[in-house]
This record gives structure tokens, C-alpha cells and sequence, in this order.
């Protein structure tokens, strides 16, 4: 935690094992790296803007829990913020009323990711989120987790949507919109899709390839080159 207590508004619960953000206006210029063995929290009504090509990687489970009064907002106002990666041998995170706005992706040591929001191992829970206007391969990238994605948007991305790779979970009650490529990427993955609207894809609606199983129910798509390929 020493590199940690260099940030003033991290609060280190050592006992708990805890790093609290509470509710204010941040700018963070340099990378916050989270250890294993933790846990982040984020309190609604906290907003983080990553400059100059900060990250946030945790290693630990973040657990971001807005509401729809005070949500959260990470973004980047000089378009260079490198999102946020979770890489957590399986712990669970949850992302709640988060906005996450104008990110690009990792590129630093050594990694060149593909999302503005990636989780690896990382089981997560995703409810009432925005992605919106990340310049990235993916707005949103799941590697070899479970997940729930529901009442969520994602919009205005320069590739695809969400990306899931070797994944077990379910995408409801979600709009995608406006992707340069795919809005939902399926590789390897088990997954029911329902109650969701697709609209104005670069290229396929759903894609569900590389062995992926995939449900969809009472799900419309406009305007995709190819709604749905398997």
C-alpha cells in the first residue's frame, strides 16, 4: 500500500483489507494499481478522470455501486485515459449506475488490450452502466468469467460493443448501438441474450463464433450488415 497512500483520497482500511473512494471530483495522471488481497470501492457519486494515459488495474475485486441519482463516473477529458482492467483469479466484482466515457484501452507494460473496461478471471455483476465513446477494439472485454450484463447501454464505439471470450453469462434487458463493428462478440462462450435492442451495427448484430453456445430471446436488431452469425 505504500504506492497507494501516495493518492490523498484513497482511505486505506488495512484491517478490512479495504480502499475507499468515497464521493468527490478526482483527477488521476498516473496509473492506480490495486494489489491482490483487496478490495476497491468506489461510493456513488464519485467521479475519476483518467488523464495523461491513466489507468486503473486492480488485481483485487472492485466493487463500484452508484445509484441513479449519484452515479459513477470514470472518464477521461483528454481522450487518453486507458480505462479500467480487473485481473482477479476469480473474485467478484460489481459495477452498478457506473458511466464509463471517452476511454481508450491498455497499452503499457508490455500489454496491448482490446477493451476500455476489461475483467480477466474476474466474475462480475454489470447493472444499469453506461460505455459510451470509447475509442477502443472493445467498449467492454469478459475473458473467462461469469457475468451478468443487464439494463445497461453501450453506444458510439469505435469497434464492438461487448466482447466475451470464453465466458458464461447473460446480456438482458441492454442497448447496443452505434458500433463500428460488432455489437456483441462471442467467442467460446455460453450465452443467453434477451430482452435487448441492437441498433445500427458496422457489422453483425450478435456474432457468436469459435464454439460460443448462444440463446437469443425477444431481441430486436436494426440496421446491422449481418444480423446475427454463427
Amino acid at each position: 500500500t505504500s504506492d497507494l497512500s501516495r493518492i490523498p483520497y484513497i482511505e486505506i482500511n488495512a484491517l478490512s483489507k479495504l480502499l475507499i473512494i468515497k464521493k468527490g471530483d478526482y483527477v488521476l495522471s498516473s496509473d492506480l494499481i490495486v494489489p491482490k488481497g483487496w478490495t476497491l470501492i468506489l461510493e456513488k457519486g464519485c467521479k475519476i478522470n483518467l488523464i495523461n494515459t491513466a489507468a486503473i488495474i486492480s488485481y483485487s475485486p472492485i466493487h463500484a455501486e452508484g445509484s441513479s441519482e449519484e452515479k459513477i463516473l470514470i472518464y477521461s477529458s483528454d481522450k487518453s485515459g486507458q480505462g479500467v482492467t480487473v485481473i482477479n483469479n476469480y473474485g467478484e466484482s460489481l459495477f452498478q449506475n457506473v458511466v464509463f466515457n471517452h476511454l481508450t484501452t491498455l497499452t503499457k507494460y508490455g500489454w496491448r488490450l482490446t477493451g476500455a473496461v476489461t475483467l480477466y478471471q474476474s466474475n462480475v455483476t454489470i447493472e444499469s452502466c453506461t460505455f459510451k465513446n470509447n475509442y477502443c477494439e472493445d467498449a467492454i472485454n469478459l475473458v473467462q468469467s461469469n457475468f451478468t450484463f443487464s439494463n445497461s447501454t453501450v453506444e458510439n464505439t469505435f469497434s464492438d460493443g461487448l466482447d466475451s471470450d470464453f465466458c458464461n453469462g447473460t446480456i438482458s434487458g441492454s442497448i447496443f448501438k452505434n458500433t463500428g463493428n460488432d455489437c456483441i462478440d462471442l467467442s467460446g462462450s455460453t450465452i443467453e441474450i434477451n430482452h435487448c435492442a441492437i441498433e445500427n451495427s458496422g457489422d453483425k448484430g450478435v456474432s457468436g463464433g469459435k464454439n460460443s453456445i448462444v440463446k437469443i430471446e425477444n431481441t430486436k436488431i436494426n440496421r446491422a450488415k449481418i444480423a446475427i452469425a454463427s
